[in-house]
């Protein structure tokens, strides 16, 4: 089970199923189209569906809402200059030897 799953299972999120037999298609592409990985072709058929189904679009808007909600709350950290000037001689003394 997808992270964005547990979390809808979580709270209890579910979308009505559509009667298409794209909207598993649509489904499994929904987490390549929020990641930018989605080719052109998958793009296309994404639009095409998406925009005549209300199901598998409220099951997009959910998704991106999700994701948003995760990103916007994690915080990335940098680690200390002194921590990388080390690892960077360790690696290297490593190289050497």
């Amino acid at each position: 089970m997808g992270f964005l799953n547990y979390i809808k299972r979580i709270l209890g999120i579910t979308c009505k199923p559509c009667e298409n037999g794209n909207c598993q298609k649509l489904a499994d592409l929904v987490p390549v189209i929020l990641d930018g990985e989605a080719t052109a072709e998958e793009k296309d058929f994404f639009k095409s569906h998406a925009n005549g189904c209300k199901p598998c679009m409220s099951k997009y808007n959910i998704e991106q809402k999700l994701l948003k909600a995760v990103r916007d709350k994690l915080n990335r950290k940098c680690c200390p200059e002194r921590l990388k000037n080390k690892i960077k001689k360790t690696i290297q003394s490593e190289d050497v030897g």
